[in-house]
C-alpha cells in the first residue's frame, strides 16, 4: 500500500505560524503535524511515500519535517507538472516529494503523482490532520468495496456536507439536491488508479 500525504496548501487560518513553515510541518506536541499522519501509515505497512509541497517547499529538505538529516536525489521518475521528484530514504521507507510550483488542488496533485500511483491502491492522508482513525479498517474496507474510492467519514463532525444512502456517498454539499449532509470528510481515504481515470482533465 502507497501513501501520499497532502503538504500543498498555504495555510492561511494558521498565520503567522505557517509564515515560516508549511502547515503540515508546525510542531503538535514534540514533533511537526504530518509525522502523525506519517506515523498511522507506516504503522499500517506503508513504505512507499509521496508528499505534495508548494508553500515554502525547501522546510521539507530540513529537520522541521521531522525526518531529520535526509539526502535528497532526483528521482528518474517525472511528475505530470514536468517537475522534478525528490527522492530519499527514511528507516525502511521510501519518500518522494512532488512539488507544484502552481497550486494545483486535489484532483491535479492525484494526476500529478499517477506514474507514481500506477495500478497500486494508495491511502490518502491530509499532511495537516491528526486522526485515531484505525487506518487498517478503512484499507480493508476499500479492498472489500471494489469502488474507485472510500472515505472516512465522522457523524460528529461540525461541517457535515456528505449525504449518504447506505454506505454509498449520493450528495457533497446538497450540490445534487438529493439529500442534507450527515457526515464530515476527515481528510483521509483510500484510492484506486480507477478514480485517475474518471477525472476530468481540466482543474478539479
Amino acid at each position: 500500500m502507497k501513501a501520499f500525504l497532502l503538504g500543498a496548501g498555504l495555510g492561511t487560518r494558521l498565520r503567522p505560524l505557517t509564515s515560516f513553515l508549511p502547515k503540515p510541518l508546525v510542531p503538535l506536541g514534540q514533533q511537526a503535524l504530518i509525522r502523525y499522519a506519517w506515523q498511522a501509515c507506516y504503522d499500517i505497512g506503508c513504505r512507499d511515500f509521496a508528499i505534495n509541497t508548494h508553500h515554502l517547499a525547501e522546510k521539507w529538505q530540513t529537520p522541521a519535517a521531522g525526518w531529520g538529516e535526509l539526502t535528497w536525489q532526483v528521482s528518474s521518475e517525472r511528475a505530470e507538472n514536468g517537475e522534478s521528484v525528490l527522492h530519499a530514504g527514511y528507516q525502511d521507507a521510501s519518500l518522494r516529494l512532488f512539488h507544484e510550483p502552481t497550486l494545483l488542488e486535489t484532483g491535479g496533485a492525484l494526476r500529478n503523482v499517477r506514474e507514481w500511483i500506477g495500478d497500486d491502491d494508495v491511502l490518502v492522508h491530509n499532511g495537516d490532520v491528526y486522526s485515531t482513525i484505525p487506518l487498517d479498517s478503512l484499507v480493508q474496507a476499500h479492498r472489500r468495496s471494489g469502488r474507485p474510492v472510500t472515505l472516512a467519514l465522522r457523524s460528529d463532525a461540525v461541517a457535515r456536507h456528505i449525504a449518504l444512502d447506505a454506505d454509498r456517498v449520493i450528495d457533497i454539499r446538497h450540490m445534487l439536491g438529493q439529500a442534507p449532509g450527515t457526515h464530515g470528510f476527515t481528510g483521509i481515504y483510500c484510492m484506486n488508479a480507477a478514480l485517475l481515470a474518471a477525472l476530468p482533465e481540466e482543474e478539479v
